[in-house]
């Protein structure tokens, strides 16, 4: 129900966005953007080479710095993009993203014309193809969703794409890690957001607790609360790791239930896609030559559908949370992160911010060409293994960018 939205690069939008995006930026409160001389070097080394750029996706701010990437590189990058972004401004934006290279996906759906737009592009000499292999924005600096293996997956198709015209042809990956880093204290604004969130939730202040302590008892008392509201009966011997993952399961399962789709017990995130693409199916509204009878019946789909749009809200909110991020490392950005998503739970709406700078890190290009041997006599397998060569490498950046901060 979804129209394909093709990339429509051109090379007159780019200085019109070079001004655009800094203030974009700043509207995220992102004060500056970090390369390394070098890893911008490596860029420009690759610049007649086939790419995919895989970066994680902790916010919805990254792809402005990859196209700030690409500008310091003296290059221009074709994007992955999220079908509804397009419709963003009565579609303004998604025409203005398209001249920037942007082109649709939908996602948790086998989109065949945004699948083939990338295999062609990848075909072509000199691509450069930016995809992030989480699927989802999950608000968190120091980790990373299961990277999606249909990236790898599509890469590989490009490559026999490519080498039908070129023998020597190859794709290299290339992993981008984006980190943030507050540049003014958080401790008044952690401090107000805690207070804000005991007094919702029913905690006395009078406590004298550490940070960390009071955070995690707001998030034990939130836990508990949810499960009464799901009706779920927690084993006292239960982790609160245990519970929460209890509680996800069944916000996807009641999405689910009321989307009409059928879960398979996989992956939590893949899972979430699914029931995501089948939810917007019902909710995006296509009426254009439809009758007025048909729009009632799609009012009455759409409003059947809504309870599912909130528990996927609200499991997207949670999805990447564990018991034990910010007790690993109590840094302000682990525990505004935390906060972010508490607030949004308990209010609706973020009120705690601050001022960052982004880093970026990035790392050797995986060659494919290396792996295609393997892939053509076990692709499953060597898809999944190159998948996670690419996490492993992301996640080692995202390290050595929290080392040097």
């Amino acid at each position: 129900m979804h129209d394909f939205k093709p990339p429509k690069l051109s090379r007159t939008a780019l200085p019109i966005a070079n001004g655009i995006i800094p203030l974009a930026l700043k509207s995220r409160r992102v004060r500056s953007v970090r390369f390394e001389p070098e890893d911008v070097e490596r860029v420009r080394e690759l610049r007649d080479e086939r790419v995919v750029i895989l970066p994680n996706h902790p916010t919805n701010t990254e792809p402005a710095i990859i196209f700030l990437l690409a500008r310091q590189a003296g290059d221009a990058f074709h994007y992955v993009c999220c079908r509804e972004a397009f419709d963003r401004g009565g579609g303004l934006w998604g025409k203005f993203i398209q001249r920037l290279g942007a082109y649709s996906l939908v996602r948790g759906a086998l989109d065949r014309a945004s699948f083939s737009m990338t295999r062609n592009l990848l075909a072509q000499p000199k691509a450069k193809v930016v995809i992030f292999p989480e699927g989802e924005v999950y608000s968190q600096n120091d980790s990373l969703l299961p990277f999606q293996s249909g990236v790898v997956q599509l890469a590989f198709w490009g490559l026999e794409d490519a080498l039908r015209g070129d023998e020597t042809a190859d794709i290299k990956l290339l992993p981008v890690a984006v980190r943030y880093r507050f540049v003014e204290d958080m401790k008044p604004a952690i401090a107000h957001s805690i207070s804000r969130l005991q007094k919702a939730v029913g905690i006395s202040e009078a406590q004298p607790e550490s940070i960390y302590g009071r955070i995690r008892g707001i998030g034990e008392v939130m836990v508990a609360k949810l499960e009464g509201q799901y009706g779920i009966k927690p084993d006292d011997a239960s982790a609160l790791g245990d519970r929460m993952d209890r509680i996800k399961r069944m916000q996807l399962e009641r999405a689910a239930e009321i989307a009409g789709v059928k879960l398979k017990g996989g992956n939590l995130a893949e899972e979430m896609r699914v029931v995501v693409n089948a939810v917007h199916k019902v909710t995006h509204d296509s009426s254009q030559g439809k009758t007025t009878y048909d729009l009632r019946l799609w009012e009455e789909a759409r409003n059947h559908i809504q309870p599912a749009l909130h528990e996927l809200d609200r499991l997207a909110n949670w999805i990447a949370v564990y018991d034990g991020y910010v007790a690993a490392d109590p840094s302000p950005e682990r525990m505004v992160q935390l906060l972010v998503r508490m607030e949004q739970e308990v209010f609706g709406q973020v009120q705690i911010q601050g001022w960052q700078e982004a880093h970026v890190g990035i790392g050797d290009p995986i060659s494919l060409a290396v792996h295609h041997s393997d892939y053509s006599t076990h692709k499953r397998e060597t898809v999944s293994s190159v998948t996670k060569k690419c996490e492993t490498s992301v996640q080692a950046l995202l390290t050595g960018l929290a080392a040097k901060l």
